[in-house]
């Protein structure tokens, strides 16, 4: 992970860096559909590169699977509200209010943090969920970390 200075690239905007959260409408969409929209996205021209993971809020193997969402950390080349606008417009089917899908802008300092969280390292009230997420994902043959 670079930060957009890094690159060489320059950018009138002061926010380079977005930590995005999703949570679909899981009775509106299912899995499937929700990775293939997500694997879509990460690919828009305004996303320098996008880090992401997809996880699971079941803290047992009787709830694994339940709140499917995904953390997207996303190194931008424009604003962030125009980001937030092709969102919320995609996802309109998806999600059933825009407070679902969560964009958060990101000092450079602070990517590495975000970058560890959606690698599993979150505090010890979270550790149950992580421990499903593995599971989860090998059941939906999903990698634990996506970079595009």
């Amino acid at each position: 992970w670079r930060p957009i200075w890094a690159s060489g690239r320059r950018s009138n905007n002061s926010i380079n860096n977005l930590f995005i959260t999703v949570n679909p409408d899981t009775n509106k969409v299912s899995l499937k559909d929700f990775i293939k929209k997500i694997t879509q996205i990460t690919t828009w021209k305004c996303f320098i590169k996008c880090t992401y993971a997809f996880e699971q809020r079941g803290s047992d193997p009787s709830t694994r699977g339940i709140g499917y969402h995904v953390h997207i950390v996303a190194n931008i080349n424009c604003k962030p509200s125009i980001v937030k606008r092709r969102l919320l417009n995609s996802l309109k089917g998806m999600i059933g209010n825009p407070k679902h899908c969560d964009i958060q802008h990101l000092k450079d300092t602070s990517v590495q943090r975000k970058l560890d969280y959606i690698q599993g390292k979150k505090g010890e009230e979270k550790q149950q969920k992580v421990d499903q997420d593995t599971p989860w994902r090998e059941e939906h043959q999903l990698e634990a970390l996506y970079v595009s």
